[in-house]
């Protein structure tokens, strides 16, 4: 039997996030996930961005500009595949 990635869960939980809202200094004014089984990056909840450590890694910082957020919406380009 194939294994399914939706049936693989995120490593994160909640102490995770508080973690990575310490290290890049996200504010607490950002709502933040842990992600469920079988939910999927290009398929956020509505009012959610799927944002990998990586980006946070290379110096991205949250909120993302608003107007990158809505170029990325005119492009319908999903910010989980930049």
């Amino acid at each position: 039997m194939a294994l399914d990635v939706r049936d693989i869960a995120s490593p994160l939980s909640p102490n995770n996030l508080d973690a990575i809202r310490t290290k890049y200094d996200i504010s607490d004014m950002m709502a933040m996930e842990v992600p469920n089984l079988g939910d999927r990056a290009c398929n956020s909840p509505d009012g959610f961005i799927t944002v990998y450590e990586v980006y946070l890694k290379c110096g991205l910082h949250l909120p993302i500009p608003l107007e990158l957020y809505h170029i990325m919406m005119e492009l319908g380009v999903l910010f989980a595949r930049l």
